[in-house]
């Protein structure tokens, strides 16, 4: 439901991303985004084990692991390049990143241009259906080019900023429900297992 709240505030404010009764000007990804992937590198698994570290190493669902050295030092957006949850979305595709840390290939990383809220962006990634761009049948593949090419709706920065303060507000309700039920099913398995 809170998901479904978040999707009724953006058509309230911006109007159908496919019709865009407002008008509001249509960018590419590419022009409002500097692509950092040629920064990335991979890590094996198994050296990974020997370099353990505090630094959050980044795939393409997020997080995977930590190691013990960084390739960036600021806050960029993380979009999933590859895997069956491009199309799946059981988790979301496009996270943020920030401080010191290492991504890996299977994420593109990309530094977002002053003129757009990350927050936003971020919103708008998850939201949209990528079916028509990801290529690959065995392995679902979102390449830098289909990504950049992306055709979004870009309200003023105002608006992309209030916008923001909305999600940023869903995020702590929603992270604090997903905790209260972990919470709330592990007593349940304690009383159960006292039972």
């Amino acid at each position: 439901l809170s998901n479904t709240l978040l999707q009724s505030v953006f058509l309230d404010m911006f109007g159908d991303p496919v019709t865009n009764p407002r008008k509001l000007p249509v960018v590419e990804i590419q022009d409002v985004t500097q692509s950092l992937d040629s920064k990335r590198i991979p890590v094996e698994a198994s050296i990974r084990r020997m370099r353990k570290g505090g630094y959050p190493y980044y795939g393409a669902s997020g997080i995977v692991d930590y190691i013990d050295g960084y390739l960036f030092d600021e806050e960029t957006l993380l979009v999933a390049e590859d895997g069956a949850n491009l199309l799946t979305r059981s988790t979301p595709i496009a996270f943020i990143a920030s401080g010191k840390y290492w991504a890996n290939n299977h994420a593109h990383v990309l530094r977002v241009l002053e003129n757009v809220n990350i927050q936003y962006l971020r919103y708008v990634l998850n939201a949209t259906n990528l079916k028509s761009i990801v290529t690959g049948t065995a392995q679902p593949k979102l390449t830098a080019g289909n990504l950049g090419a992306l055709k979004i709706m870009l309200p003023t920065i105002c608006e992309q900023d209030a916008f923001s303060h909305l999600v940023q507000k869903h995020d702590r309700t929603y992270n604090y429900q997903i905790e209260s039920s972990r919470q709330s099913e592990q007593l349940f398995q304690t009383l159960l297992h006292r039972a």
